[in-house]
């Protein structure tokens, strides 16, 4: 049992736990101790060792929720075993939620007691000196403020949070805070404005600022809950979520959350502008207002209340020296990516990705990307997923990173497939004694043909029959010796003809994973049969369906069962060529796709050097559960090919995936948003078929088939990647003048960023377009779009550029 306790401790720690002394494994939540200054009792754990041992462990500081754990017991279970453990869990699961909701109300009620005990709080309290605010609504108790958590829809205190004066804050343990808040201000019967923040500082400056009522939802995954009971009760009033912009965390998880809450419920995000001099570390409004005063608080709130009108006011006419027209977008399209659903993934490789995404500091998707390929190559051979008794496909999935060099696509894929290749070095170093036997097999075997061949020669020089000889020659041939499997899961630079000879004899299950994926998409002197080829061949491979491989100077062979995934970097401009040089062919033929598109912003100028990570505890934890897939991968030592098992779609998995698919054909009609990328809309709900497979066996506690929480998740992953083909797609069809103008207009933002005005030589002595006339087309269009226009001052030419557009690329 002490090898269970000690996987059951990694979990713990992984999750930013600190494993007690002594852990208590009777089946019942005990509360244990969170990472950092102030987590004392901020976790909590579930274990059992009888049966199965399994548990569940949660971090109350790191908006995962309750993480289920099973032992990892050296073998897969038995139906029995699932069920019993699958009984198990869901009779866990019913005693956490009792005993949940008896601490939900004995937190009430401890509650109710304290801040009836408690006095008013005392503007002198330290944390609101510190913090420059008035206490609104707050008690004081034994040294410590008391921030009233109430339901927002009956105003019941629910708990209390409890700020210290040294500013650490702890809510009372069990007590609720989903869809609680505490409001500041009057709130009349029907409120023209609402505003919801995070903290209580950051609520107190707004209110502060603006005199609107604001509810304080105290963390960041709580905005979505308490903006929607708002929206409830109050329909017609304007919900302003006010963003804290955590741009130094890796997915600005503020500046998401605020923006997910204010899509929900038709609301706006207003965000703090600390302009040039922002103060290190300033992320929310009470930083703001301390820095700058209240009036750039209520100014930012104007912005956001505004903005929505703004698309109204009349463009100021051409040629006005003092204004602009509003600047157009310079291509058809959907301008920048949209946020990448990163909560949508399962909790253990949400974790990883957004530790790799922190320390290594690039796109969320690229990392995102990443971590599925390698989830992909773990578990594709241990199932096949069936939608229906008649469409079933692999779990495999092919990946394609638009980028340009330098995006550390290398660096991430190392951090998450070391595991994988170290589990391949392993299996190759205990095969060595089997290689050797192979190789001395082998020239034995050979001798032996040699002297039959031989013995051959000489009968029929002596005039003496054969026929027995070369029975026996026939019989030898049979019994040639067979090479061990040993496996290989990555191949970078191949031919296709390589890479199927490669998973005909070494091992049926592998990934192509490049940061330079040029010669997948051959080279400018690529034929067009040629290309055909390979992208027939990959599409079978993508299916998983059987292929015949015709060599005429060695033997041919067939590939059946084989499974390949797939996640390749490739410039933009190098996609662009490949598929104007084979016309239709990648279209028509289905191979783009196949492929889950993404061309994430780049993060290049903005990567400040950062110490390696003492250790990345998440990164661990998934490495070791793709480990946990390879080793229950099952290849035939007869013929080498995997044997998949069956998986299906529970009731409600089906009705799910059958939802998404049907929305997604309903787009396909020629009047359909998706209409003009419908080769990419025909794979999409197989390809959240696959993915939501590969949630499930990720999840080593979903028994049986899959369900609807990991089909809607796949769900979301996959219409996001299918909005990226759509706004990819786009820009690969745009014209190069445009796509000049773009590069250029986004320098010249940067460029501008101290004046508005550029004198033209430096844009074409320093800008990314130096021939004369590609800039003049480019300035052209630019000017037509109202990004810069062109003055002469004397003898210079100078560009200006719209003021909108400074800082940033348009």
């Amino acid at each position: 049992m002490n090898a269970y306790l000690d996987q059951f401790r990694r979990v713990l720690e992984s999750r930013g736990l600190i494993a007690p002394a002594e852990i208590i494994a009777d089946g019942k939540i005990h509360r244990c101790d969170a990472e950092g200054k102030h987590g004392r009792d901020d976790g909590a754990y579930l274990l059992h060792l009888d049966g199965i041992p399994a548990g569940g462990v949660q971090n109350h500081r790191d908006g995962l929720g309750w993480q289920n754990w099973r032992a990892d017991i050296g073998r897969r279970l038995t139906p029995a075993e699932e069920a019993a453990h699958r009984e198990r869990v869901q009779a866990m699961q019913a005693q956490r939620e009792q005993e949940e909701a008896q601490a939900r109300q004995a937190a009430a009620a401890r509650a109710a007691k304290l801040w009836e005990r408690a006095h008013e709080a005392s503007i002198d309290h330290p944390y609101l000196v510190r913090k420059g605010i008035g206490a609104h609504g707050l008690h004081q108790h034994d040294g410590a403020l008391l921030v009233p958590v109430c339901d927002v829809n009956s105003g019941e205190l629910a708990s209390v949070q409890r700020i210290a004066p040294d500013g650490s804050k702890r809510f009372l343990p069990g007590g609720r805070t989903r869809g609680c808040a505490h409001l500041l201000g009057e709130l009349p019967a029907a409120p023209a404005v609402l505003l919801v923040g995070e903290g209580y500082a950051t609520a107190a400056s707004l209110y502060e600022a603006t005199g609107h009522p604001v509810a304080c939802a105290f963390h960041a995954g709580n905005l979505a809950p308490v903006a929607g009971a708002l929206r409830k009760r109050y329909p017609a009033a304007r919900l302003v979520v006010c963003a804290d912009d955590d741009c130094r965390t890796a997915g600005n998880p503020g500046m998401s959350a605020a923006r997910q809450a204010a899509a929900a419920v038709g609301g706006v995000v207003a965000v703090p502008d600390f302009g040039p001099d922002r103060p290190e570390g300033a992320s929310d409004f009470n930083d703001l207002a301390q820095a700058q005063g209240l009036e750039a608080v209520a100014a930012c709130i104007d912005v956001a209340l505004a903005a929505p009108l703004a698309a109204t006011l009349p463009a100021l006419a051409d040629g006005d020296a003092q204004g602009w027209p509003e600047p157009e977008p310079l291509a058809r399209g959907y301008g920048a990516a949209a946020e990448y659903p990163i909560d949508a993934l399962p909790p253990i490789l949400q974790a990883a990705v957004r530790e790799v995404a922190s320390y290594v500091q690039c796109p969320v998707a690229m990392a995102a990307a990443s971590a599925l390929a390698a989830l992909s190559v773990a578990a594709q051979g241990l199932a096949d997923v069936y939608r229906d008794s008649a469409l079933r496909g692999p779990m495999s999935l092919y990946f394609l990173v638009l980028a340009e060099s330098g995006e550390r696509k290398t660096a991430i894929d190392r951090m998450f497939l070391d595991g994988l290749r170290e589990w391949e070095r392993q299996r190759e170093q205990e095969l060595e004694p089997q290689l050797a036997d192979y190789a001395a097999d082998c020239k034995r075997w050979e001798a032996e043909a040699d002297a039959l061949k031989a013995r051959i020669s000489a009968a029929r020089r002596d005039g003496k029959p054969t026929d027995r000889l070369a029975e026996e020659l026939r019989e030898h041939h049979q019994q040639k010796p067979v090479a061990p499997r040993v496996p290989r899961l990555f191949y970078s630079d191949f031919t296709v003809e390589q890479l199927a000879s490669q998973l005909s004899q070494r091992w049926p299950s592998a990934a192509v994973v490049s940061s330079e994926g040029g010669s997948l998409f051959g080279g400018p002197g690529t034929s067009s049969e040629r290309a055909t080829y390979t992208l027939a061949r990959l599409n079978e491979l993508w299916d998983g369906g059987t292929i015949r491989v015709d060599r005429r100077s060695v033997e041919s062979f067939t590939l059946r069962g084989c499974r390949l995934s797939a996640c390749v970097q490739v410039q933009p401009d190098v996609l662009r060529e490949f598929v104007a040089r084979t016309g239709r062919l990648a279209r028509g033929s289905g191979f783009v796709a196949r492929f889950l598109l993404l061309q994430p912003a780049s993060t290049q100028g903005s990567r400040q050097y950062r110490e390696p990570a003492a250790s990345m505890p998440a990164l661990a934890q998934y490495g070791a559960a793709l480990v946990r897939l390879l080793d229950s991968t099952t290849v035939d030592p007869d013929n080498g090919q995997l044997q998949p098992a069956r998986l299906g779609f529970s009731p409600e998995g089906k009705r799910a995936w059958v939802a998404a698919h049907d929305a997604i054909e309903a787009e396909l009609s020629a009047t359909g948003e998706l209409v003009h990328v419908r080769d990419i809309g025909s794979k999409a709900a197989e390809q959240i078929a696959r993915m939501a497979a590969l949630f499930h066996v990720l999840d080593r506690d979903a028994a049986g088939d899959v369900d609807a929480q990991h089909v809607q998740a796949a769900t979301e992953v996959v219409g996001w990647h299918l909005e990226e083909a759509r706004r990819v797609l786009d820009a690969l069809d745009t014209p190069e003048r445009v796509r000049d103008a773009m590069r250029l207009s986004a320098w010249l933002a940067l460029r501008a960023d101290d004046g508005q005005e550029v004198p033209r030589r430096d844009v074409q002595r320093l800008g990314p377009i130096r021939e004369g006339d590609r800039l003049d087309a480019a300035l052209d269009h630019l000017a037509r779009a109202h990004h810069v226009r062109e003055v002469t001052r004397g003898r210079q030419r100078i560009v200006e550029v719209n003021p909108e557009l400074l800082g940033g690329a348009a």
